[in-house]
C-alpha cells in the first residue's frame, strides 16, 4: 500500500478515495471515538469529518513497516470553517491484508480539533 497515495486522498477530502483502501469489513477508530466498522461506516464518519472542515493536510514525519503493518507518526492540519487552522501530532497504525487496511488506528488528542468547531 501506498502510504503517500492514503494521505492524498484524505487531503483531497476524497471520501470514495479514502473507502477504496478499506477492506469490507475494515475496522477505523480515531482518538477516543469509538471504533467503526465496515466500509460504509468508515464512509459516513470521513464524510461527516470532511463536512465540518474546509480542508486537512498530513505531514508524514517518519513511517515503518512491520511485516503487514504500517506505522507512522506526523502533524495534521485542519482547515476549520472560520479559516482557523489546527496542527495536531498524530500517529497511526494500518494492518493490511492483501494490500487493503483491515484495520486503521488513529492516536491523536481530537480536544483542540473540537474546540475550534
Amino acid at each position: 500500500m501506498n502510504l503517500r497515495a492514503f494521505f492524498a486522498a484524505v487531503d483531497a477530502m476524497d471520501t470514495d478515495g479514502f473507502v477504496s483502501f478499506f477492506a469490507p469489513n475494515a475496522v477505523f477508530r480515531m482518538g477516543n471515538g469509538p471504533a467503526v466498522v465496515g466500509t460504509e461506516a468508515i464512509r459516513q464518519l470521513t464524510a461527516g469529518i470532511f463536512h465540518s472542515i474546509a480542508g486537512i493536510r498530513h505531514e508524514v514525519l517518519e513511517e515503518w513497516r512491520q511485516g503487514q503493518r504500517l506505522l507512522f507518526h506526523g502533524v495534521v492540519t485542519y482547515t476549520m470553517q472560520s479559516g482557523a487552522l489546527v496542527s495536531l501530532p498524530f500517529a497511526g497504525i494500518l494492518r493490511l491484508r492483501q494490500n487493503l487496511v483491515e484495520e486503521y488506528l488513529v492516536f491523536i488528542d481530537p480536544k483542540p480539533f473540537y474546540d475550534a468547531l
